[in-house]
């Protein structure tokens, strides 16, 4: 019970003192609570609850919104890099590139592209592709077209010929993608345009290069394979038909890479493959990547093949070795010496008995084989019993 001093300072009187707090004798004694009593404290809790939590909600809205700012300023920045370096591939790609809306017209086109046809970039912008493509190829690209729009493929590449400014036709091989929105409408397509000029030049110097030595500039193992084969099949539909395989190879070169080096020895080989070549030529047998009667390869090492397609006869073959012989063995000035190399060459003569291309190589490597065992700067004709001596 509290003091007599207490009560008295809260002006309560005695029977007050004595009530619980907040309820009247009456109250208390039927038990109930006074809420108006509590009120006031309530409401300034509530309040203060109230405040703490439109404070937080404010303070993580504040700062939802400053990391919402600063991602979207992010996306932003990335986008504008993308799209400057997406611009940059396009202006400085070494071929066409346009980008054409669905209905043909120029949206966007490349500096390649413009010097392929001959017009600016305006006057591309200003007009469509239908109008630069050769109307013999303008149905079949636009069917392509279509078939793209209708979502029944996603790409196409076509061979087709587009109008330069000057009237003239330019083949080109077309390369297309569609782009299309999130919600599948077709945006615009991408178009990449090469120069079937340029492509078949780049073509052909990679079949070159794959059929090309690439030390003596003569051709490889694969290419003059190909070219015995070629022969063959003519040998056999037409019987009367001959040619001559050369294989050559030089005496004691490995003495050259052993005493002089590998380099010294590649310089040799480089002079023999022009010795070859200018020594065919003084028949008009021109030995090129062409399709010509006669060439000469490199198998590797210090070893060549010759294949004497128009010649058919044996004497006219034996002249041809002759002068081979006296050409190459005549001195090679390689790194201020002058070396005499000799070379010995086995001859095979194609016939019915031949069938692939690795037979005849086979007469014609036993032929060499036994020109040295004859001594150096020698040549024999292959005869079946050479092999049965190599046998024995």
């Amino acid at each position: 019970r509290p003091s007599p001093p207490l009560y008295v300072i809260l002006n309560w009187s005695r029977d007050n003192a004595l009530e619980p707090p907040g309820q009247s004798a009456a109250a208390a004694h039927a038990g109930a609570p006074d809420i108006a009593f509590y009120l006031p404290y309530l409401t300034l809790v509530a309040g203060l609850a109230l405040s703490a939590l439109l404070t937080a909600i404010t303070w993580s809205l504040s700062s939802t919104r400053t990391r919402a700012v600063a991602l979207a300023a992010t996306m932003i920045q990335s986008l504008r890099q993308s799209e400057e370096q997406f611009r940059l591939s396009l202006d400085h790609a070494p071929i066409g590139v346009a980008l054409v809306a669905p209905g043909g017209g120029f949206l966007r086109v490349n500096r390649a592209l413009c010097e392929l046809l001959g017009y600016t970039q305006e006057e591309l912008l200003a007009t469509n592709v239908q109008t630069i493509t050769h109307l013999g190829d303008l149905e079949s690209d636009q069917a392509q077209a279509r078939a793209m729009l209708q979502g029944k493929i996603s790409r196409y590449q076509i061979e087709k010929r587009y109008v330069h400014r000057d009237g003239q036709s330019i083949p080109a091989l077309l390369s297309v993608s569609l782009l299309r929105q999130a919600d599948g409408t077709p945006r615009y397509f991408i178009c990449q345009v090469l120069d079937f000029r340029q492509h078949q030049l780049v073509q052909e110097m990679l079949r070159a290069a794959a059929e090309t030595d690439s030390l003596t500039g003569l051709r490889n193992r694969a290419s003059i394979h190909r070219r015995i084969t070629t022969a063959l099949g003519r040998l056999h539909a037409d019987p009367d038909r001959s040619f001559a395989v050369l294989f050559v190879d030089f005496d004691r070169f490995k003495a050259v890479n052993d005493t002089l080096g590998h380099e010294a020895g590649d310089e040799v080989l480089v002079e023999v493959g022009q010795r070859l070549r200018s020594t065919l030529r003084q028949d008009d047998l021109v030995c090129s990547l062409t399709d010509t009667d006669n060439v000469a390869a490199r198998l590797g090492g210090d070893e060549f093949i010759i294949l004497l397609e128009r010649v058919s006869q044996v004497p006219a073959v034996l002249t041809i070795v002759e002068r081979l012989q006296a050409r190459l063995a005549e001195p090679f000035a390689i790194q201020g010496k002058s070396l005499v190399i000799s070379a010995s060459i086995g001859v095979a003569m194609a016939g019915p008995e031949h069938a692939r291309a690795e037979q005849i190589l086979r007469d014609a490597d036993v032929a060499m084989y036994h020109a040295k065992s004859s001594g150096p700067g020698c040549y024999r004709i292959y005869d079946p019993a050479m092999r049965a001596c190599g046998a024995a």
